[in-house]
């Protein structure tokens, strides 16, 4: 699976904001401070996993104006192309989730899990979305607790 895109609705600073393209492959985001490259890192953490309460050790990225956190991510798997949309929802921890498949059609909680491939919120802050934090974790890593770190992540 490769996420080929994006529309963030409403999602902490981000409003209206749209992104198509996104080649496969390593993409890296980078930009000055506060352009949000967090908040769409932990948008589409959002949309795979579910929007974080206020509970958790996960920044909420509650929008200013009130709004309720949603948005979609444009997917494609062996050849064909999904929708995967999140809408924050009162009383409901992980919002509402819809995954459209190629045929538009709705499609269950089994075939995003077999998009995702096993992938866990874990395994994804670990291995596909290094920020600022973890780079500081690596650093303070000698050699061999950085070879430790990245085989246990693997």
């Amino acid at each position: 699976m490769h996420i080929q895109g994006w529309t963030i609705d409403a999602f902490g600073a981000l409003t209206d904001v749209e992104r198509s393209g996104v080649g496969e492959g390593l993409t890296v985001i980078f930009g000055p401070n506060e352009a949000g490259k967090s908040t769409l890192r932990h948008f589409v953490l959002g949309v795979l996993f579910g929007f974080p309460a206020g509970n958790t050790r996960y920044p909420r990225y509650s929008p200013p104006t009130g709004a309720m956190r949603s948005g979609r991510l444009y997917l494609e798997s062996n050849g064909e192309d999904f929708v995967l949309s999140r809408a924050e929802k009162k009383g409901s921890r992980t919002g509402d989730l819809t995954l459209l498949g190629p045929d538009g059609k709705a499609r269950g909680d089994a075939e995003l899990t077999a998009l995702l491939g096993g992938l866990t919120r874990n395994v994804y802050d670990k291995i596909f979305a290094i920020g600022l934090d973890e780079l500081n974790d690596l650093v303070a890593l000698t050699d061999g607790d950085l070879q430790d770190h990245l085989l246990s992540a693997g």
